[in-house]
């Protein structure tokens, strides 16, 4: 499936499109704008159709990145052109653009906003918790919208229907189709436990999650924290925020959804501690308060946060949702933050408040600290799902290898 509309025709649908995105008006002006840029360069070239190898030739030569430059280094407009094109990627070949998440049920018909309504209803009565019900309801209602973009009635839902949606997907990352595929099958399982569809199609579908241990964790040099922490303009009242969050996801290694989730009440000034129930496993979770995250705390909320009913400790400071409870990435705000900082990363180095997370578990790791203990300062459910940090701690490693030597001498004897 793709377009078969001159390139120019093409754009013009695709920035129709843009104004069913609830995006700030900005965002959408963004998208549009290099979405012209790239029809104006295919001009020039003689292009006449929209292909990937035509935009790839596109990124090449205007927007070029080097091979082992990491994603903090880029400007922009490298931003924004990777972006664009990845919409473009998605209304090429689904009609529609189904990779924003949208609020609400919108591009939905009342009939498929009826059945989400009743999924989400079902990931709740089987224990999901808020977190993952959300995720998962997220990815089928993309599914559902790409359907609806080839006028497909769920009923009426077909092998090839899945397998190119699934393949619609093949721009992303690699652990992000793994998710869209695990959530899928959820869904289609959904589907055919309630008679919905009349065919069972998950022997069909690729195995959903990769392995855990198939991927090594993003972990900061020693240094880089504190010298990102020391970056950050504590006199300003986004900076106060900042850092409190930074410092909290680094020593505490929460995640980025518990922080934004941070109310008042689940701070115990009175014994210093923090309390909260983990929005990922419903699991509750006590950390002793340090004094340094207590006072960034304290300096935001008493010179710093928008003044606001609100519970959450941390809010937006953005125009448009100014006292609202702080959502979304915060990729983009550590990028600046590094680049304040002059700290020059890897290509493989993630971004991500996550990313924190893990390198305090790795820190642990070297500190000899036991399994259950992390696995308890993080959350865990298992200990386990610590065993994904082994990876990279080199040392304890080195530990395990054997020595050449004897292993040759020992087949000699044998």
């Amino acid at each position: 499936m793709g377009n078969k509309l001159p390139i120019n025709e093409f754009q013009e649908n695709f920035v129709t499109e843009l104004q069913q995105l609830n995006n700030v008006r900005s965002e959408r002006s963004k998208y549009r704008n290099m979405s012209e840029e790239l029809v104006n360069y295919a001009e020039k070239q003689g292009i006449k159709h929209y292909t990937v190898d035509f935009r790839q030739q596109f990124l090449e030569e205007m927007y070029p990145t080097e091979k082992n430059e990491s994603s903090a280094q880029w400007t922009v407009k490298q931003w924004d052109s990777r972006r664009t094109l990845r919409l473009l990627d998605d209304f090429n070949v689904n009609g529609i653009i189904t990779l924003r998440r949208q609020t609400g049920d919108t591009g939905l018909s009342d009939s498929d906003a009826a059945l989400l309504g009743n999924y989400r209803k079902y990931l709740t009565n089987h224990g999901y918790a808020d977190g993952t019900r959300n995720d998962k309801a997220h990815i089928a209602r993309r599914f559902l919208r790409y359907l609806s973009g080839k006028q497909r009635k769920v009923s009426e839902i077909t092998e090839n229907d899945i397998v190119d949606y699934l393949n619609s997907e093949s721009s992303l990352a690699k652990s992000t189709r793994s998710s869209i595929i695990y959530s899928t099958k959820r869904f289609l399982n959904y589907l055919y436990s309630e008679k919905l569809i009349i065919t069972d199609f998950i022997p069909f579908l690729p195995k959903g999650h990769a392995t855990g241990l198939a991927n090594i964790v993003s972990v900061w040099e020693p240094g880089n924290l504190e010298k990102l922490l020391g970056a950050i303009d504590r006199g300003s009242p986004l900076g106060k925020r900042d850092y409190a969050i930074i410092l909290i996801a680094t020593k505490l290694g929460l995640r980025t959804v518990d922080i934004f989730g941070l109310r008042k009440e689940h701070i115990n000034w009175k014994e210093s501690r923090i309390e909260i129930v983990q929005s990922k496993t419903g699991q509750p979770l006590s950390h002793s308060l340090p004094e340094d995250i207590g006072w960034a705390i304290i300096d935001y909320l008493k010179y710093g946060r928008p003044a606001s009913d609100s519970s959450f400790v941390f809010l937006s400071h953005h125009p448009h949702k100014l006292g609202e409870q702080l959502t979304g990435s915060f990729q983009a705000t550590v990028t600046k933050y590094v680049r304040q900082a002059g700290i020059r990363l890897g290509g493989e180095q993630k971004l991500g408040l996550h990313s924190m997370r893990h390198t305090l578990a790795c820190r642990l790791l070297e500190a000899k600290t036991p399994l259950h203990e992390i696995s308890g300062i993080l959350g865990q459910t298992s200990p386990d799902a610590i065993e994904k940090y082994l990876k990279v701690n080199v040392e304890s490693l080195r530990e395990c290898a054997l020595n050449p030597e004897d292993v040759f001498e020992y087949a000699a004897d044998n």
